[in-house]
């Protein structure tokens, strides 16, 4: 095995210790009587509450790093959270959540803090070694040349952060050759998925990077989230929501190749009441959307609202979340305060926390809704029992040797639909599967580069493919059933003896960083079909949005071709 493969560490005891049928069972549905009390604490909002939308003030995204440094640094810092009354009114549920204890007197002493002990064996098992030092979250590596800048562009999108905006450029349609047709590189592959790519729209809407974007599980909608502060809703053409109450926005500043949509050009909705960066978003099957931000908050809202329905205050950045997958009314918060909570939203309070050595990054349930894991700062993935939040075990994203070895952000975690699996994304240019059963490594995807910023590799719905954005401005995409693997029953991953795959396609996607990129599910390729029939069905939808603030969306209606 190569220098650079990753190594897995966990508790000795760990799979003797699991608890039954913690790795997965189909989500229910998501509870009506709970959606009818959301809605009926949110009708008490006033328009001068802290629910209501506001203009959004958008912060220079150099204080994500700053700030970063300055958590890791400071170890003793208090959260400044105070106590609150356990009789929350729902009524009231606009108001800011604050944790229900002072959660500092509970905190164990410092020299504890480090320490989880297995709960079966009593085994203590440190969670800290090896801590890297803080010393990145820089967005862009040092020694690359910045590429050529168009002042006037910046200037009238009034993006000023410094180091940032020399970086900054604009995506144009010259990306993709021709008119639309996209041209798809294959590095180590004897097929090609995306053997017709085309480049189908432009939206350019957000004023500064998008950081997050994330498909309703209704496939309906596509929500996106950046540092402009203000949450947009995208609705599919052809799909089934009821637009009657629609804010569409009249003007649209994007570009659609020969009519074909795959999204309307305006936002359906634009929710505005955020502070700063928003970095998370999370959807629930009844069409609610969770909103983590850098302004310490997270946001509950609706697409059927225009108003936030409520607000939960946290100590410091906001950097994940999480619904619940089985109990609506419950989440799922990760923050740079080293906590990660339970949320009640009906009650308006912390049910459960749990105390991390490091910044939480990334956080995720597994469907059951019975395990949590939280990604660190340095690598690590700590997992703990939904119920309390209890400590379970835990494993390194780390390579054995070379520049990495000590561990590097995670920035995104999830898992596969049957819960069997886990995908890690971390800040040393790779993405790992990892078994849940013995939490053994199964698969390492290399090609791409990520090595600062929050870019997460995605599962496709079906699993079948792992797509992810860059820093080099390619969007990457594996497969994960061919070439490298053998089929299995069910949506698990497939495992080989070599765990590295390094089998990719790949194709420009923007003239800077690609933040995220995403597939699209089933249900809104069969929308986007119906809508635009000519050509034959749809097979795949890639939307991405980069460093400039655009966001694109390409189309695939070929078969796989050999090459």
């Amino acid at each position: 095995m190569a220098d650079d493969d990753g190594a897995a560490r966990l508790s000795s005891s760990a799979v003797a210790a699991r608890p039954d049928d913690l790795s997965g069972s189909n989500w229910d549905d998501d509870n009506d009587d709970d959606d009818e009390k959301f809605f009926d604490a949110a009708d008490n909002i006033v328009d001068d509450a802290e629910g209501a939308t506001h203009p959004a003030s958008p912060t220079n995204p150099t204080s994500f790093v700053n700030r970063s440094m300055q958590v890791a640094a400071d170890d003793s810092e208090s959260d400044g959270l105070s106590d609150t009354d356990d009789d929350v009114n729902p009524a009231n549920v606009v108001r800011d959540a604050v944790d229900p204890v002072a959660e500092s007197a509970a905190i164990v002493a410092d020299e504890q803090r480090n320490q989880r002990v297995n709960l079966e064996t009593g085994e203590v098992f440190p969670i800290d070694d090896d801590l890297p030092e803080f010393d990145t979250f820089d967005t862009i590596r040092s020694a690359d040349p910045p590429p050529d800048v168009d002042e006037q562009e910046i200037r009238e999108k009034k993006i000023r952060t410094g180091f940032f905006a020399k970086m900054l450029h604009r995506a144009t349609v010259s990306d993709v050759q021709g008119s639309n047709q996209v041209k798809v590189k294959s590095h180590k592959k004897s097929e090609l998925d995306m053997s017709a790519l085309k480049q189908l729209q432009v939206l350019n809407f957000h004023n500064g990077p998008v950081w997050t974007m994330k498909w309703s599980p209704c496939g309906n909608y596509l929500a996106t989230a950046g540092q402009d502060a203000i949450i947009r809703i995208w609705l599919v053409c052809g799909g089934d929501a009821k637009i009657e109450d629609s804010t569409l926005v009249p003007s649209a500043p994007s570009m659609s190749a020969f009519g074909q949509r795959v999204l309307h050009p305006s936002p359906y909705r634009e929710f505005a009441g955020h502070k700063s960066d928003i970095i998370d978003l999370a959807w629930s099957r009844s069409s609610f959307l969770l909103s983590a931000s850098m302004d310490k908050s997270v946001r509950l809202w609706h697409v059927s609202r225009t108003q936030c329905l409520s607000s939960f205050q946290h100590a410091d950045f906001v950097t994940a979340v999480a619904f619940h997958p089985t109990e609506s009314r419950r989440f799922l918060s990760a923050s740079f305060d080293k906590k990660l909570r339970m949320w009640d939203i009906l009650d308006h309070r912390v049910v459960d926390w749990a105390q991390t050595p490091l910044m939480i990054t990334a956080a995720a349930f597994n469907p059951s809704g019975r395990l949590t894991a939280a990604g660190l700062y340095n690598g690590q993935v700590v997992f703990y029992q939904s119920d309390g939040l209890k400590y379970f075990t835990q494993i390194d994203c780390r390579n054995r040797h070379g520049k990495h070895k000590r561990g590097r952000k995670v920035t995104g975690l999830q898992f596969t639909g049957d819960g069997k699996q886990i995908l890690i994304s971390t800040n040393d240019s790779r993405v790992r599967l990892y078994d849940m059963d013995d939490y053994s490594m199964t698969m390492k995807f290399k090609g791409h580069e990520n090595e600062s910023l929050q870019i997460r590799a995605h599962f496709s719905e079906d699993y079948q493919y792992i797509i992810s954005g860059s820093d080099n401005s390619d969007i990457y995409v594996w497969s994960t059933s061919k070439d490298y693997t053998s089929a299995i029953k069910g949506p698990s991953i497939m495992r080989k003896s070599n765990d590295r795959n390094d089998s990719y396609e790949y194709f420009k996607a923007h003239s800077g960083i690609v933040t995220v990129a995403l597939l699209a599910p089933e249900r809104t390729l069969l929308f986007a079909t119906r809508a635009a029939p000519a050509g034959g069905p749809i097979r795949h939808i890639i939307v991405s949005s980069g460093y400039d603030g655009r966001i694109k969306v390409f189309e695939n209606r070929g078969d796989p071709v050999k090459i």
